[in-house]
């Protein structure tokens, strides 16, 4: 487990309803920043209670870079990702395939040698192939 996941709080979840006042100034939030829905509400919130003394200055930098990506930001980020790419080959699809499988079995080989295996193949790949790194979280091993 991540340092990161280690020393985090628990997140809580709240649901809310608008009502039109509240929704046309998100709306009109939102096309300013740039921010999606949870975001412009993480960071209105954000700005908020910073300002008025309720948020500490660390709370306020973490959440500030947590919640700064825009969309626009995201979808770049999301197009430059080898993977997206990467898919369509049959080679790829199958390595994928595969590393399903092997997750899906982890719990049943109890094989260090099998597991060794499947880790080294992973950390290979762990760049270019979703699964090998969802592998590597399940077998415990950090990724950077």
């Amino acid at each position: 487990m991540s340092e990161e996941k280690k020393s985090r709080k628990k997140d809580w979840v709240h649901i809310i309803t608008f009502n039109a006042y509240f929704e046309d100034a998100l709306a009109k939030y939102r096309a300013r920043t740039g921010y999606g829905v949870t975001f412009a509400l993480y960071n209105s919130l954000n700005e908020f209670w910073h300002e008025s003394g309720d948020m500490t200055d660390e709370g306020y930098v973490y959440n500030k870079q947590k919640y700064s990506e825009t969309l626009i930001e995201a979808k770049r980020r999301k197009e430059k990702e080898p993977t997206l790419q990467l898919k369509q080959d049959p080679e790829i699809i199958k390595t994928q395939k595969t590393f399903v499988m092997v997750i899906d079995q982890w719990e049943i080989h109890k094989n260090p040698e099998w597991r060794q295996h499947w880790i080294e193949e992973a950390e290979q790949l762990k760049d270019t192939i979703p699964e090998a790194r969802e592998l590597l979280r399940k077998a415990g091993i950090p990724l950077e």
